[in-house]
């Protein structure tokens, strides 16, 4: 009988958890990597004006996980990647995302990311968006320092994808009838692209073949949808304190994500006509959300749609098996993986 990929994970540790070790635990291979990036972060941006030096300082003060930069450093030591642009592809990495958080807390009008207050918040839209420029300009000219045509495109293009997963999802704010295709498309443009694009960007600067680069960026992809949709369905589960930003907030701001998308293909008749007219409102009661909150309960859509993260990330792992002899390098990349994606547990 097929073990699902938690169990292999525990069959293969030589340590015998009961569970997947901490995101922190993680990264400790890539420790030293993480705590030199973390102090170039701010240096490499270079803001003449004392509101972006502000702003880029209260940005990068903060350590994080470092997700992307870390994805891209564990697979930097698998394919035996540690040449002279390791930190500044880390650093690509982490700008990109950083720069498109920037513009998203401005279009979605948030007040608070990762438990602090958003740049928006403290110094308006305006800057916001432009530092978001400016940080997004660095990484375009540390991709060029490279000289890697392949990762300039795989960066560029999940850039563009981005971009067009937030439009996507604009597009479909308040739409009770999105369907799972176009919310899968979103999710891939939001977080898988970047997690490919930074998995593949070792293969690249290690000059390995097309079938592992390919190979990195399907595992980073599938990595990111599984990532992404767990997010998705802590919005429903997690405290506020927990996530470090609202809950309930996706369907504050007209957010259609798959907890919903289950329950209202589960329905009834008449509780979808409420549930699409709460959808479409735009401007729920506490009484509404509470009935949203009931149906998913009703329907157990948090545990649907738990299943349906575990498909992604039991694709991503047996890509990476499949491409990869197991190795020290490899179960780091493993226990990276279900780290970020035990946070439902």
């Amino acid at each position: 009988m097929r073990l699902d990929y938690k169990e292999q994970y525990l069959e293969g540790s030589s340590q015998g958890r009961a569970t997947p070790i901490s995101v922190f635990e993680a990264l400790g291979p890539i420790q030293e990597d993480l705590e030199r990036l973390h102090g170039i972060l701010p240096t490499l941006i270079e803001a003449e004006t004392e509101t972006g030096r502000e702003i880029l300082n209260y940005l990068f003060a903060q350590p994080g996980k470092r997700i992307r930069p870390s994805l891209f450093l564990l697979t930097a030591k698998l394919v035996g990647y540690d040449g002279p642009h390791k930190l500044q592809v880390a650093a690509i990495c982490e700008y990109i995302h950083t720069a498109s958080l920037l513009h998203d807390d401005v279009v979605d009008n948030s007040m608070l990311r990762r438990g602090i207050a958003t740049a928006n918040s403290k110094w308006g839209n305006q800057a916001a968006v432009l530092v978001g420029d400016l940080v997004y300009s660095t990484a375009c000219e540390l991709m060029a320092l490279t000289g890697s045509r392949d990762l300039i495109k795989t960066f560029a293009h999940a850039i563009c994808r981005m971009s067009d997963g937030e439009l996507l999802q604009l597009e479909n704010i308040g739409n009770p009838y999105i369907s799972r295709d176009v919310y899968f498309k979103v999710l891939e443009g939001k977080t898988g692209m970047l997690l490919g694009a930074s998995a593949a960007a070792a293969g690249y600067l290690s000059g390995s073949s097309n079938e592992v680069t390919d190979g990195l960026f399907a595992f980073g992809n599938n990595l990111g949808m599984a990532f992404q949709l767990i997010d998705d369905i802590l919005d429903y589960s997690s405290s506020s304190q927990k996530l470090g930003k609202p809950i309930l907030q996706d369907i504050r701001e007209g957010k259609v994500t798959i907890p919903l998308l289950i329950t209202r293909d589960l329905a009834t008749s008449s509780e979808q006509g409420e549930l699409c007219r709460i959808i479409s409102n735009r401007r729920q009661s506490e009484t509404e959300l509470a009935y949203i909150s009931l149906l998913i309960e009703k329907y157990n859509a948090l545990a649907l749609a738990s299943k349906i993260a575990d498909s992604y990330t039991e694709k991503s792992l047996a890509g990476l098996r499949s491409a990869f002899p197991k190795s020290k390098e490899r179960d780091e990349l493993e226990s990276l993986t279900l780290a970020l994606l035990a946070r439902k547990y």
